[in-house]
């Protein structure tokens, strides 16, 4: 009986591990750091996983959320212990530098820009001549006028920018050639 309870408790092997980056579902995206941060809709979250396969979310207003959860290859079935509603994630891929390459019509607060990434690391932003480079999910642009540091992420098919010293958030469509 003290084996069963012992495995009963015990996280499932790589559970965790599994549980970490970027899911998005119809109406929700949330984001699981091997630290156990995190971010939902863009607020902060604190996570753990207990007794197998019971996740924990405390988020920045102080809510806890408590569901089961279950992987299937990249789907997250979260199971709310309380209410029993069922969310069903997909991974986000994370963006590689090649997604960046090639032209994109930029959308921010009403603007429209256009911007072409070359395999080179050269830019054109607005007909403005740049450089670029992309480690992590980080974009820099380096502009005659200053240089820029943004987080990029997927979202679908359209990639999302947020400048890390404005916050700005600035979505990318592929242009139609």
């Amino acid at each position: 009986m003290l084996v069963l309870i012992v495995l009963l408790l015990t996280p499932l092997p790589g559970l965790r591990e599994k549980l970490v980056g970027t899911w998005a579902s119809a109406d929700a995206k949330v984001t699981y750091r091997e630290d156990g941060t995190g971010t939902s809709q863009g607020s902060e979250l604190k996570w753990s996983l207990d007794d197998g396969n019971r996740l924990t979310v405390t988020y920045s207003d102080g809510s806890v959320l408590t569901a089961r959860v279950k992987l299937d290859g990249d789907v997250l079935v979260q199971t709310d212990i309380v209410d029993t509603d069922v969310v069903r994630f997909e991974r986000v891929k994370p963006v590689k530098r090649d997604d960046l390459i090639g032209n994109w019509t930029a959308s921010s607060e009403g603007v429209a820009t256009k911007r072409t990434y070359y395999k080179t690391g050269a830019a054109l932003i607005d007909g403005v001549e740049a450089k670029w480079s992309f480690a992590g999910e980080v974009v820099t642009v380096k502009l005659p006028s200053g240089t820029v540091r943004a987080r990029v992420e997927r979202d679908k098919r359209d990639l999302v920018e947020t400048d890390l010293s404005t916050g700005k958030v600035t979505r990318l469509s592929r242009a139609k050639e």
